[in-house]
């Protein structure tokens, strides 16, 4: 399936308003990609995970999922930062202190 840039456009907007107030220090970057079938796959790179990181990961689940038109929003995926530290397509966020 081709995206186009307009539905990256309002993806991207869709997510950094999720993203607001949300994130905290332990996250290292947040990027996403669509599959084959056009469905959302988020990507959440930590440096620690916690539960304060899975309680923000969560609300910003449901804040991006409130504002699709339909269901095409995958479960997100969450790393630590040394298991896969490559982001997604589109990078949204990314810590000063994850700049090497």
């Amino acid at each position: 399936m081709k995206v186009i840039d307009n539905e990256i456009n309002l993806q991207k907007s869709n997510l950094i308003n999720a993203l607001q107030r949300n994130i905290n220090h332990n996250f290292s970057s947040v990027s996403f990609d669509f599959t084959k079938d056009g469905i959302i796959q988020i990507k959440v790179i930590l440096n620690n995970k916690t539960d304060i990181e899975l309680d923000l990961i969560n609300d910003i689940s449901a804040e991006f999922t409130a504002v699709q038109n339909k269901d095409n929003v995958d479960d997100f995926l969450i790393v630590i930062e040394e298991e896969d530290s490559f982001p997604l397509k589109f990078l949204i966020y990314k810590s000063n202190s994850s700049l090497k």
